[in-house]
Order: C-alpha cells, then structure tokens, then sequence
C-alpha cells in the first residue's frame, strides 16, 4: 500500500506461488493515474521477482468499466514492464519472466 496523504492510498497485492508471483490486484485512484504511482508498485513487485528469480503472472482485468479501449491501456501499462499475452479471452492473461543471468538459456 502507497498512503499519498489526504486519506487518498494506492493498493497492490500479489500472492506468491512454489512457481511465480501472482499480481493479483492494483488500486489507484482516478484522479491519481498517469502520476507514475501504480508504475512505483509494480516496479517494487517486479523488483523482488526479479530477486527471487520469479516470473509475475497478471490477468488484465479493468476493475469497474471494461471496454475494449480500457483493456488496451491496461494492457499496453503492463507490456511496458515486460509483460507479454499468454492467453487472451474477455481478460488478457500476461506474464513476465525475470532477467536471466548472462549466459544463461531460457527453454
């Protein structure tokens, strides 16, 4: 959680599995989007994936209305970060792999 004063906070959480991290939820209030905030969460989350050495799963699911321009922004906000499709239906199902050390193959 992020308190930004004014009783206003921005939320995330994520639960962690024997496999990834899952992102399951980020909160930031309208008037407070494109001010880098939810960008400052995710960047911690994927940061101690990254230490870890955990990929992050995330369904993007607008909270509230969902358009197809809505999801879009989501997911284009999350492609930023690494996240690629994995599945796509009503929600888009995306993943991100941590860094691999130099030299290392990935199967």
């Amino acid at each position: 959680m992020c308190h930004l004063g004014q009783g206003r906070s921005a939320f995330l959480r994520f639960s962690e599995g024997p496999d990834a991290l899952s992102l399951d939820l980020v909160l930031v209030p309208s008037e407070l989007r494109n001010l880098g905030v939810g960008s400052q969460l995710v960047g911690r989350l994927l940061a101690l994936a990254d230490w870890v050495g955990k990929p992050v799963r995330t369904t993007a699911r607008p909270v509230g209305r969902n358009t197809p321009q809505i999801l879009a922004r989501l997911v284009g906000f999350y492609e930023r970060y690494g996240f690629r499709r994995e599945r796509r239906g009503v929600d888009c199902v995306m993943l991100r792999r941590p860094p691999r050390p130099v030299g290392e193959e990935r199967a």
